[in-house]
């Protein structure tokens, strides 16, 4: 399944978001400013510019969540997965039991 137009119906306008391109794994921060049936467009903080990008080049998209940091996946299908916290970390420090 690949992202759509509808993918990102949820999104909010100036919701921070991350864009994420196949070729090399680039990684394009900013604001949501929408979605047309050709790509996402967002406002680029690194270069304070509008860039677009289309679904045909993304690899995933990256949203808050309701966290503080922009790494919750935003599924082709329009929900989110939140990303694991280090409370559910099997091998975080806190979790790790005496033998």
């Amino acid at each position: 399944m690949a992202y759509t137009q509808s993918s990102f119906s949820k999104v909010k306008i100036d919701e921070e978001i991350a864009l994420i391109e196949k070729d090399g794994g680039a990684r394009r921060q900013g604001l949501f400013k929408g979605s047309t049936t050709d790509g996402v467009t967002i406002y680029w903080t690194t270069y304070n510019k509008e860039f677009t990008l289309s679904y045909s080049q993304m690899s995933a998209v990256l949203v808050k969540g309701g966290q503080t940091i922009v790494n919750s996946k935003l599924n082709e299908n329009g929900t989110v997965t939140a990303a694991p916290s280090l409370n559910n970390n099997p091998y975080s420090l806190t979790n790790l039991k005496p033998q």
